[in-house]
């Protein structure tokens, strides 16, 4: 009885001192145990266009990267002679996700930068518009 009652109080400091260590990681960094979905790095072909412009125009990029509020977009230089690429322009990017789900969405560009190529450049985008149906299927392939 008395080792039983000696490992029961080993199990329950052993507990305790474990959920302390949680709470001050949590603490140190709140968001850290909040967070569901991740920033991932991707190789993604897409197609892109200016909102507005007819759907049978469309430009190349890749996306580098991807999260639930933007992505990175890897444009050539031949793509921004007839269209505006500054911050602040609306586009609608189509592609489809490695785990063969299409993506649909609008993004606002919020930087521009030169890429590593001549002439290429890194449109850094925000989400600002998704349907339900998409972000669900985006949100299932960020998941860690």
């Amino acid at each position: 009885l008395a080792r039983s009652v000696r490992m029961n109080n080993l199990i329950v400091k052993l507990v305790t001192q474990e959920q302390k260590e949680r709470l001050a990681e949590k603490k140190a960094d709140p968001l850290v145990s909040q967070r569901r979905f991740y920033r991932k790095n991707v190789d993604i072909g897409c197609r892109y266009r200016p909102l507005g412009a007819q759907s049978k125009f469309h430009l190349v990029g890749r996306i580098k990267d991807i999260s639930l509020r933007g992505l990175r977009l890897v444009v050539k230089g031949g793509n921004t002679d007839d269209v505006s690429h500054a911050k602040g322009d609306f586009f609608l990017v189509t592609a489809v996700l490695p785990n063969q789900q299409p993506l649909e969405l609008e993004a606002e560009v919020k930087s521009v930068e030169n890429g590593e190529m001549a002439g290429e450049l890194l449109l850094g985008m925000s989400i600002s518009e998704i349907s339900p149906k998409a972000k669900k299927s985006l949100g299932f392939f960020l998941m860690p």
